[in-house]
């Protein structure tokens, strides 16, 4: 009698709701109650609890995976492209995996036009005086990604162009959780672990000085930025990263640092007025 043995490759990203009880090898487990999370990502609620694995006639205890920022994340890049005419155009891609991901497709299940408003009302804050020309969303790409994609026209006599900064990482900060901390007595818990990085190209920036780079870190975070040059294109790169998720009162001063850090390398800018 033969025999047919199948493999299966594990896609990138699925490792994030592996586990490995005794004698069962890798098991993949998948929330079949959450329609807005992708398999291989398990719902921030689910993870690091106990739940039990029925395989044919054993039944045991595990733990789901705690994730990691690796798997939580946001990635956004934005391309700045100056004009003659001293305006500009943004093309700006986000991409929401895992947590963030189940967040925003809820959202846009709730009401597509209220996540558009909310999301182009957020581009004209980071954009000072921007019009939005174009908004696009992908629910769920081959990788699990949420995507949403803007194009904004940002004219010569906006509030963003007419001081001669330009920031390099407008918008960033914006998807970093933040709440009151003055009269606050119980801890923070954030709904998961994130990552937050951001790419950002300026084409046709005159000459000029560049930010300096940051880099700053604490227990279960850190915050990377840099800036960079190649020829009229400046070049930004910022990256936050939290894996912790409960900070305790007497913890509440990193959590100032942290945000310090995150609002210091987000406010990088440069001169767009030789």
């Amino acid at each position: 009698m033969s025999r047919l043995t199948y493999s299966v490759t594990i896609p990138d990203g699925l490792g994030s709701a592996m586990i490995e009880p005794p004698g069962l090898g890798r098991v993949l487990v998948v929330d079949t109650t959450d329609e807005y999370a992708w398999p291989g990502t398990l719902p921030a609620a689910l993870a690091g609890h106990r739940g039990a694995l029925i395989a044919g006639d054993r039944g045991i205890l595990v733990t789901m995976p705690a994730g990691d920022p690796a798997t939580h994340r946001i990635e956004r890049s934005a391309v700045l492209t100056l004009g003659k005419d001293g305006g500009a155009g943004v093309t700006v891609e986000t991409k929401y995996f895992g947590w963030p991901a189940e967040t925003a497709r809820a959202k846009y299940a709730g009401s597509a036009v209220e996540r558009r408003e909310s999301v182009e009302a957020e581009a004209r804050r980071a954009w000072a005086g921007a019009e939005v020309k174009d908004y696009s969303s992908t629910l769920e790409t081959r990788d699990g990604a949420y995507v949403e994609t803007l194009k904004l026209d940002l004219p010569a006599d906006s509030a963003e162009l007419q001081d001669g900064l330009l920031g390099v990482f407008a918008g960033t900060t914006a998807d970093v959780a933040r709440v009151p901390l003055a009269k606050r007595k119980g801890p923070i818990v954030f709904e998961g672990p994130v990552r937050l990085s951001y790419v950002a190209s300026i084409v046709g920036a005159p000459e000029g000085g560049l930010p300096q780079p940051q880099e700053v870190s604490g227990t279960g975070w850190m915050v990377k930025s840099g800036v960079s040059r190649e020829g009229d294109t400046v070049r930004g790169s910022l990256v936050y990263e939290r894996a912790r998720t409960r900070f305790d009162p007497e913890a509440f001063p990193e959590v100032k640092q942290m945000w310090s850090a995150v609002g210091k390398a987000g406010a990088a800018a440069i001169n767009v007025h030789p």
